[in-house]
């Protein structure tokens, strides 16, 4: 069964040109994939927590040397790369402010790089 990750980054809501483009997208998959899932992560009005030390020192150790404490700083990395992996396809809507994307973006691109 097909599987699309559908990323929304931006923060604003109905004034949103790339939520409609995703959603727009989406409408259009679901009626070619009517058994199909779709997975949605809002990053835009759900925020990613930045990297911290804790992240940093649990992403450089070494696997078998990572604490309990190390492993739950990488806990949401884990999902997301889950997610990635699990998807055929992913649309994601990312806006671009003064040739930028969203932070929030970024914070997610950082957690898949584990």
């Amino acid at each position: 069964m097909p599987h699309l990750l559908h990323i929304d980054s931006s923060p604003r809501n109905d004034r949103s040109h790339t939520r409609r483009l995703t959603a727009d997208f989406v409408r259009t998959w679901r009626e070619s994939h009517p058994n199909g899932t779709v997975t949605y992560r809002d990053i835009g009005r759900n925020p990613l927590p930045h990297v911290t030390e804790e992240w940093i020192a649990a992403a450089f150790a070494q696997p078998d040397e990572r604490s309990q404490a190390m492993l739950d700083a990488l806990q949401l990395s884990d999902v997301l790369v889950d997610e990635i992996l699990e998807a055929d396809s992913i649309v994601a809507g990312i806006p671009f402010y003064n040739f930028g994307m969203p932070s929030g973006f970024k914070a997610y691109i950082i957690k898949l790089c584990v």
